[in-house]
Order: structure tokens, then sequence, then C-alpha cells
């Protein structure tokens, strides 16, 4: 069994992709983010401008939390536009 290491902690993923060189593509950051919550990280998705992606990644591990494949109880992930890309 898989210890949740990372509970009570809180990921926020971004969809900017141009972090890594070459860029991690969609699928990769999604199973990194998925692998956070599985082990027990509450996860912020964050977008700009548009939200599909993020509403489809935070609906799969909200999913995974509903099947019990994750462990643990409360927010699992949440989405929330903005932009993170300048201080403000």
């Amino acid at each position: 069994q898989q210890q949740n290491t990372l509970t009570h902690q809180i990921v926020m993923a971004t969809a900017q992709s141009s972090i890594s060189q070459p860029p991690l593509p969609l699928a990769g950051r999604v199973a990194i983010v998925i692998h956070l919550a599985e082990l027990g990280a509450s996860i912020v998705v964050n977008y700009t401008p548009k939200s599909a992606d993020a509403e489809r990644v935070a609906a799969e591990i909200n999913d995974l939390t509903a099947s019990e494949e994750i462990t643990g109880k409360g927010l699992r992930a949440i989405v929330v536009q903005a932009n993170v890309s300048e201080p403000s």
C-alpha cells in the first residue's frame, strides 16, 4: 500500500508548458498531478484563459477520490483561474 506522504499539502498545478525544456506534453503533466493526488496532496488546477483542460484534470482526480483509489478525506482538486506568470 502506498503511503500518503503529501497529506495536508496543497499543490498548485499550472497549464504553463514552457517551464520545462523541452515542454512536457499535457498527458505527462496530468500524470504527475494525478500521482501527487495519489500521494495525498490536494490539488489546485490553475488555468488561463480556457478552463476545459483544467476541469478535465480536476474531474479525473475527484473521480479517483470518489472511487477510493485515492485514500483520505476532504478536498482533492479544484479549478482556479489566475495569471501566475508575473508577480502582482
